[in-house]
């Protein structure tokens, strides 16, 4: 299965990828499918073993802002289904 991460600007996106890479992660940049209108245009793509330690690694950095879809096809369609996630935002904003 795989997942698409969006990002709130490109500045995010390019810090991310450089962030991701450089933990072994192979993170392929494309252009956001155009089901999904949220976000700068530009999204990753990831495969489900490697989804939750780039989450981590994220939340770890204080990167927040950031969407992840699952991607599924059903009768040959392509569909994007929001997948929950906390972000460091969200986690923040319980304590409180």
């Amino acid at each position: 299965m795989e997942y698409i991460i969006t990002f709130e600007s490109t500045s995010q996106a390019v810090q991310t990828e450089r962030l991701l890479t450089d933990k072994g992660f192979k993170v392929r940049v494309m252009p956001l499918p155009s089901q999904i209108n949220v976000g700068c245009g530009g999204c990753f793509r990831l495969e489900e073993q490697d989804l939750e330690g780039a989450l981590r690694v994220l939340s770890d950095h204080q990167i927040g802002g950031i969407q992840v879809f699952q991607k599924t096809i059903v009768n040959k369609r392509t569909n994007y289904r929001l997948y929950p996630v906390n972000t460091q935002e969200e986690i923040e904003k319980d304590e409180e």
